[in-house]
């Protein structure tokens, strides 16, 4: 499904409002299930159907003995289904931290277990990836965390089976979502008609673009990148509509998520189907689905933007009064660089084009021009907690645990561990350091250095001199994109630094930088469960090597 126009985004209230165009059930993927259909599942309890938590029998009878005036209905605590509850707990630590990593607020570990109880729909999108990380990972025999540990330790579970079942009921869900906005969609003359007589057209479900990135997670735990590219089209078709209607962040009038704390979790969803879209983006080679020239929607996704689509400056300062500016917020500048690696992703899968026009040459200059100088100015402006707390210097015992016999540890070229106290910085700055390696491989011929200028000896300045002076600069970035992998950020970190950390390898050269990077990558999937095997097999068939002949360095 193509992306809705941009003009979508931006429209105001002057303009009459186009007939919404609904998502079609077959924008998201279902996968086939052995537990039929969504009416034959136990669901959740009618209680939790209903959107509301009931106190068990044995609660009730003991309430009945107390005085009704004595007890406040609002503070009562009820029983909760232990499986359901044990997934969920193991949704908000892993895969709920993991998605806040850029969210100072937390809303998929601190607000989606809130919410889930009175949504199924969120509820089961939630167990079903925490189901799947579980399959990932290797069993653990470590001392329970929480006594609901105990659910799992206690006998062995397939947690495969659970995943299944809860995506299939999640993806049921969501499917007669889907239809039930078609069937509405289909009365929208008459929805037109109420409106002028005070009745406005139902807007989209929110709840149903949160849990859409939820399960996009699911796909993407195993790098199935047809399926995962599928949901993020679904995904872009209900932001398309919340586009007509506004896209202002506003509670969903109906439903069963609560108001007060929507719209602020509706931005966190966005943003983290940004961060996903520019990742498919980078890895298929193709433009984002998100419109990156539109200035309307990231304002109203909370980045500072001029008129004419250009960052403002978020300049560090010493002054009380800025040091609590909502632009110097670590997530507000770390999703600002999202949407510069956005519009490079778009500019990348243009030069890349080969049925791109001749005659567009000067446009791509103009635009490398203008990107690299957004860059510039973000990295340019970054206030003092996107500075390293550590930086030392790597000895033979220290870094991935097989490089410390390597016999070609002296040939390395990454030589420091760099730590910062803040994952959210860390990971930023790995996504700065891989945008300049991109900016450079992608440079426009017209603007590189020409043939006739001299070198700094005196020589003249000929393609090697300048292949040599353009390895250098690609190697000092990737150097720092290992250096602060090393320093092993907590899990939310490291998952988003498969990326950068594989760009990385391709401009590496040593066995024993090599052997870094594959140390690096493969902890990711061996110690989480994220997929990064596929970022490994690309990186051995570049080089033209086996896993054993890079890792023999360090035996």
């Amino acid at each position: 499904m193509s992306s809705p126009s941009s003009n979508s985004i931006a429209a105001q209230s002057e303009v009459p409002r186009r007939k919404p165009t609904i998502p079609e059930a077959f924008d998201f993927v279902v996968s086939p299930s052995p537990f039929g259909t969504d009416e034959s599942l136990p669901h959740l309890p009618a209680m939790v159907a209903a959107h509301a938590l009931t106190p068990s029998n044995d609660c009730q009878s003991a309430r009945s003995l107390a005085s009704t005036d004595s007890i406040d209905r609002k503070s009562e605590i009820v029983e909760t289904d232990p499986e359901l509850s044990f997934f969920l707990r193991q949704f908000a630590d892993t895969m709920g931290n993991w998605m806040d990593l850029f969210d100072m607020d937390r809303h998929y570990h601190r607000v989606i277990p809130m919410l889930a109880w009175s949504s199924p729909l969120l509820l089961y999108s939630a167990c079903a990836v925490a189901a799947k990380q579980l399959t990932l990972v290797k069993f653990s025999s470590q001392e329970p965390r929480f006594s609901l540990h105990s659910w799992q330790t206690s006998f062995q579970k397939d947690f495969a089976w659970y995943s299944t079942k809860y995506y299939d009921r999640a993806i049921s869900l969501l499917l007669r979502y889907v239809s039930d906005l078609s069937s509405r969609s289909s009365g929208q003359e008459n929805a037109e008609q109420q409106s002028e007589h005070g009745h406005k057209p139902k807007p989209c479900g929110n709840e149903i673009i949160i849990a859409a990135t939820i399960l996009s997670v699911y796909e993407f735990l195993t790098a199935s990148d047809q399926t995962w590219s599928e949901h993020l089209d679904g995904i872009r078709s209900f932001i398309g509509l919340s586009d007509e209607l506004g896209f202002n962040f506003q509670p969903t009038s109906e439903g069963p998520v609560l108001d007060p704390l929507l719209p602020s979790l509706l931005r966190a969803a966005c943003w983290n189907f940004a961060r996903q879209d520019f990742l498919a983006a980078l890895i298929n080679g193709h433009k984002t689905r998100l419109d990156t020239e539109n200035p309307v929607i990231w304002r109203r996704m909370g980045l500072s933007v001029t008129e004419d689509g250009k960052p403002i400056a978020h300049m560090d300062s010493h002054s009380s009064e800025d040091a609590h500016s909502e632009t110097l917020r670590p997530d507000i500048i770390s999703n600002t660089l999202v949407w510069l690696l956005s519009k490079l992703a778009n500019y990348v899968a243009i030069t890349t084009d080969s049925k791109r026009q001749p005659t567009s040459i000067r446009g791509l200059e103009a635009t490398w021009l203008s990107l690299n100088q957004e860059f510039k100015t973000w990295h340019q402006g970054l206030p003092s907690s996107f500075r390293p707390s550590y930086r030392v210097r790597r000895t033979p015992h220290q870094g991935v645990e097989r490089s410390q016999k390597c016999k070609h540890q002296t040939e390395s070229l990454i030589c420091y561990e760099t730590w910062y106290s803040s994952s959210m910085c860390a990971s930023s700055m790995q996504s700065y350091h891989m945008s300049q390696i991109l900016l450079l491989i992608h440079k426009p011929e017209g603007l590189v250095v020409p043939f006739s200028q001299t070198s700094a000896s005196g020589g003249p300045l000929d393609a090697l001199t300048r292949f040599n002076q353009m390895n250098r600069v690609l190697q000092y970035h990737a150097a720092e994109i290992c250096a602060i992998a090393l320093s092993r950020p907590e899990a939310a970190a490291r998952i988003h630094m498969l990326q950068p950390v594989y760009l990385a390898g391709r401009c590496l050269h040593t066995k024993a930088d090599r052997a870094i990077v594959l140390g690096l990558l493969e902890s990711i999937e061996i110690e989480l469960g994220w997929s990064s095997r596929y970022r490994v097999d690309d990186l051995l068939r570049e080089w033209g090597m086996d896993r054993n002949e890079i890792m023999d360095c360090c035996n």
